[in-house]
């Protein structure tokens, strides 16, 4: 799974509704079965960082149900949650939610990919 599938998949995600880092790094990996775990994990690192950056998702905490809070986002603390995702704690680790420009994104890729299913 290259960085574009990755980031399709992230972002498709997270237009549904907020998903915990250790479930969309999950469902990454469930379609990466061919690709070693390690190579995934980072891939999975950068792609959320550079969703991040360019403001396509938001980093949220969820300290009670139904509250999501925006929050900085800091590589260090993704890279630690992705080290113990098969422990998670969803009332400290991130939640990602797509911002409107992330929908976006997915609308236009998702128009483009049913087009051209090759994509």
């Amino acid at each position: 799974m290259n960085s574009k599938e990755i980031r399709y998949l992230v972002v498709e995600l997270t237009t549904e509704d907020a998903w915990g880092s250790w479930e969309l790094l999950w469902s990454v990996s469930g379609e990466a079965r061919e690709q070693g775990f390690t190579d995934v994990r980072e891939e999975f690192m950068q792609t959320i960082q550079t969703l991040i950056n360019e403001k396509k998702i938001v980093a949220l905490k969820h300290p009670s149900p139904n509250e999501y809070l925006e929050v900085a986002f800091d590589p260090t603390r993704l890279a630690f949650e992705v080290e113990n995702a098969s422990n998670p704690d969803p009332d400290s680790f991130y939640w990602f939610e797509a911002t409107d420009e992330g929908k976006k994104e997915y609308e236009r890729e998702s128009k483009l990919k049913f087009a051209n299913p090759s994509r």
